[in-house]
């Protein structure tokens, strides 16, 4: 793949492998049943067709020794697999091509990487999904995370649609892994497709790697005839019939070391959290995608304190799949209808959920709510036990989030150390019941000012309100969905380590308290050692701190636009130098942000005259103003290299990629 040919020729590989650690047909009987495969990747238009037909098979006589008949046996796989079908192949899937009249560049649709999944018995495409990988961030991970959840023996089909090698980036090691020869070699503008069995042999990949050339692959393969997995009883026979109908779902479809069903229970906490828990719901939202649901369930049952009858799921729509899964774990469940177009559906769904919520848990004290592709810690109930009590009591919280607010790219979390501040309900939260019916009355069924249902309620439902957050976080936003916000997902989110011990003792939960917590944060704040420098610095933050506290004084003005939240224009640039979240005003506590940058040291950012705590600031200390510094330091703040990205795609360059930087700007 390297030098001169590599660079100006038009190479188009293909890879037949004749063995397979797992083979797809142990019998051969002379009429045997064969998938026919035709798949075209183009920058104009990409279409993958797939056929079952028959082949007659050459009959065998006589015996001959094991040698002989592994050599037949080879040659036998190598002269049929380029075989034409006996018959007319019978239609099983067909799918792609641009939409008359369309262009490419206008057509998102089935644009990137697309992944089909086929059972390898039956032939049936059991999953499909587009990985729009020419949006470059994160959709790489979620491939990644979908393919790790293939099960092993299933045929995959991959192939690039028009354009998306440019975000393949880290998932090409796990391409390789699995046995692709050309992933690693992949171009911003190259056509491939590749067809493989997981865990297994590869069938066929075919690549035109420095062209805008398209690749043509056409192939056939035999049909598994292995036994079924053995099933014992009625819900194992459920378990199998449902995983010939839906692919990647990891280990509950996996025949060789299968989850274990019913999902067994989670170990308790001690009595007092387990009484605070008893009396509150946990909702988990979701739709039609089974594999994050199914991921997502099982780390919540498996989390210490989890109580299988406290979990109720509910579905927007009738998603058949869905609702069979809920089936199989014997989970509650009720089905919402939605309506509305585009993102105005969504909201009326959230209402509803909120909505029913309070008819059917009327008596709960909260509820606690998840969306179906957010993994929890094992200390996520250990987390909320010992957090409702505070906000049930304090009037100045609206809600606890498991998901940590201060996620960053710079920074050192305690997992024992929990803080509160201006932010939205976010991935894993509980509120209380008299919120919810808050949020009722408030909410309108019409559109609003905003896009998210949770930003919604924290522009105009919460107020002045605070959440509490841990430092760690107890949650993770892994699934990437509809998700074009992708740069900011992986700048946070993916940096979001879990906390993987359970159950932990949080410290000084009471100092959370209003007045407690003021009192404590201006006494940290005045005691604090300034800094002035530019904080896009290198050396801003000391690598070996003498003290416990520092702080940083910098201008911050009330918004023009509502008078009420900080100046986001100058709130982003302090905030985004230091790789904490930056796309809104969230996670400060009345104009103050704190970052823990050593195990032992803690940064507080005071913004000035917005913040309560301006008065803290001493009158020789100079303060940060980004609207009055040179040229040359808004460059280093504009070029701060704490946002960059390992990118380790090395065929990617700077030109292939400059637009898309440009469209995620901020």
């Amino acid at each position: 793949m390297e030098g001169s040919r590599a660079t100006h020729l038009i190479q188009v590989i293909t890879v037949l492998a004749i063995r397979t650690t797992q083979q797809m047909s142990p019998i051969r009987p002379d009429l045997q049943e064969r998938l026919w495969i035709q798949s075209h990747s183009g920058f104009k238009e990409w279409a993958l067709t797939v056929g079952r037909c028959h082949q007659h098979l050459k009959p065998r006589h006589g015996h001959q020794n094991r040698e002989a008949e592994k050599e037949e046996e080879e040659e036998e796989v190598l002269r049929h697999e380029g075989d034409k079908c006996q018959n007319e192949p019978q239609l099983i899937q067909r799918q792609g091509t641009l939409p008359e009249g369309k262009s490419s560049s206008s057509w998102s649709y089935n644009h990137g990487i697309i992944m089909s999944v086929f059972h390898p018995r039956l032939g049936n495409r059991i999953f499909n999904k587009v990985f729009p990988l020419w949006l470059y961030w994160a959709h790489w991970a979620d491939l990644q995370w979908h393919l790790q959840r293939v099960t092993p023996g299933h045929l995959v089909i991959l192939s690039l649609a028009i354009t998306g090698a440019s975000g393949i980036r880290n998932a090409t090691e796990t391409l390789q892994e699995m046995g692709s020869l050309l992933a690693e070699h992949l171009t911003p503008g190259a056509h491939w497709s590749w067809v493989f069995i997981k865990g297994g042999r590869t069938i066929s990949e075919v690549g035109v790697l420095h062209s805008q050339g398209d690749a043509h692959l056409h192939t056939q393969l035999s049909l598994q005839e292995s036994p079924y997995p053995t099933a014992s009883n009625t819900l194992e026979k459920s378990r199998w019939s449902y995983c010939e109908t839906v692919g990647g779902m990891g280990e509950l479809c996996d025949e060789y070391n299968p989850s274990f069903l019913p999902i067994p229970e989670a170990p308790h906490l001690d009595k007092t959290a387990m009484d605070m828990l008893s009396k509150v719901p946990v909702i988990i939202t979701a739709g039609n995608r089974q594999q994050y649901l199914y991921y997502t369930l099982t780390s919540l049952l498996a989390a210490h304190g989890s109580k299988k009858s406290n979990v109720l799921v509910v579905v927007g729509g009738k998603p058949h799949l869905t609702l069979r899964l809920l089936d199989l774990l014997s989970l509650e469940y009720v089905s919402l209808p939605l309506k509305g177009n585009r993102n105005l559906h969504l909201f009326n769904y959230y209402r509803q959920v909120f909505l029913l919520v309070s008819q059917k848990f009327a008596h709960a004290p909260a509820a606690i709510f998840l969306d179906e592709d957010v993994e929890v810690s094992k200390d996520f109930f250990s987390y909320m036990s010992q957090t409702l009590a505070l906000l049930y009591n304090d009037p100045t919280l609206y809600c606890s989030n498991g998901f940590s607010a201060s996620s960053g790219t710079r920074k050192f979390t305690d997992e024992t150390t929990i803080r509160r501040g201006s932010v939205q309900v976010e991935w894993g939260y509980a509120v209380t019941m008299e919120f919810i019916k808050e949020i009722l009355s408030t909410w309108k069924m019409k559109e609003t000012n905003t896009l998210l249902y949770d930003y919604h309620i924290y522009l105009n439902i919460r107020g002045d309100r605070e959440c509490l957050f841990p430092e760690q976080s107890r949650t993770r936003h892994y699934g990437m969905g509809i998700n074009t916000a992708a740069e900011l997902m992986e700048h946070h989110n993916f940096d979001s380590n879990l906390v993987q011990r359970a159950p932990i003792r949080l410290q000084n939960v009471n100092k959370l308290e209003i007045n407690q917590w003021r009192s404590d944060l201006s006494m940290k704040i005045h005691r604090a050692t300034p800094l002035v420098k530019n904080p896009c610095d290198g050396d801003f933050l000391p690598e070996a701190p003498l003290n416990s506290s520092y702080v940083f004084y910098y201008r911050l003005d009330h918004s023009a636009v509502d008078g009420q939240t900080p100046d986001q224009y100058q709130y982003f640039h302090t905030n985004n130098c230091l790789g904490l979240w930056a796309a809104s005003e969230q996670g400060h506590h009345e104009g103050v942000t704190i970052l823990r940058f050593a195990k032992e040291a803690s940064l507080y950012l005071v913004g000035v005259p917005y913040s309560s705590y301006s008065h803290l600031k001493p009158f020789h200390i100079p303060l940060w103003d980004v609207d009055t510094i040179t040229d040359t330091e808004f460059f280093k703040m504009q070029n701060t290299t704490i946002h960059k990205m390992d990118i380790k795609n090395s065929n990617t360059t700077t030109e292939d990629v400059l637009h898309k930087f440009v469209i995620v700007k901020w």
